[in-house]
């Protein structure tokens, strides 16, 4: 609460003494009024002594008031720092708050980019299912005929009549007779190719017991001869 004090002292010093001594007979002898705080009145009673004791009154009342305002400078002074430091928080609190909005408008902008991402790769994978689908139909329709072809070519077949079976079987049997011919070719390339090895496997087994029976016959002739000079000895 702030204090106010107000000076209601008449200015006696700046009077004549007739005029004070008229002005004492008219009011109150010697009466000094002072405000200490918000209106309060406080009444200081002062003998007329003179003008040396109103000056006196007068003196101390304007150092009250100044020590009066001092106080409230002091107070908003230190209302000021207060504010000052309100102040700061706020422009902490503000700086905080623009920060988040900056993060949101950038994660906002990110959700976006990942929503026309999202939406490009399905519309991607869209194209790629109609590609598979009319490639899928497109097999289905070469299956179709690929089967409509055989049956007309199992048709004839069945209700021809033997001139027309020796007839049609030249120019028809060439077609499956390629596979056959390359199915039998490969059988004899591997029947050919086993009996090779069997073959090398057989030669090589001859051969090591030729060279093992040859061994072993040396090895006899030389101890009959052996023994054949024994005897001869």
């Amino acid at each position: 609460m702030f204090l106010k004090a107000v000076l209601s002292v008449e200015p006696s010093c700046f009077q004549s003494p007739p005029q004070q001594r008229q002005q004492t007979a008219l009011g109150p002898a010697g009466t000094a009024r002072s405000g200490l705080a918000e209106g309060q009145l406080e009444q200081v009673t002062v003998e007329d002594h003179g003008d040396g004791c109103v000056c006196f009154v007068l003196q101390v009342v304007l150092n009250v008031n100044i020590s009066v305002l001092q106080e409230e400078v002091e107070q908003l002074r230190q209302a000021e720092v207060n504010l000052t430091a309100q102040l700061g928080l706020k422009e902490d609190h503000i700086d905080a708050l623009q920060q988040n909005l900056t993060q949101a408008s950038h994660q906002t902008e990110s959700c976006f980019s990942l929503k026309d991402a999202a939406q490009s790769q399905m519309a991607a994978a869209q194209t790629q299912t109609r590609a598979c689908q009319s490639n899928q139909q497109y097999l289905n329709k070469q299956l179709q005929k690929c089967k409509a072809v055989d049956s007309q070519q199992t048709s004839p077949e069945e209700h021809q009549t033997p001139d027309d079976d020796k007839s049609a079987s030249p120019p028809l049997a060439g077609v499956p007779l390629l596979p056959l011919l390359v199915y039998i070719a490969l059988h004899l390339m591997t029947f050919l190719s086993e009996s090779l090895q069997k073959l090398m496997r057989n030669k090589i087994i001859v051969v090591c017991l030729g060279s093992s029976t040859r061994a072993h016959l040396q090895g006899e002739d030389e101890e009959q001869l052996a023994a054949s000079e024994q005897a001869n000895r």
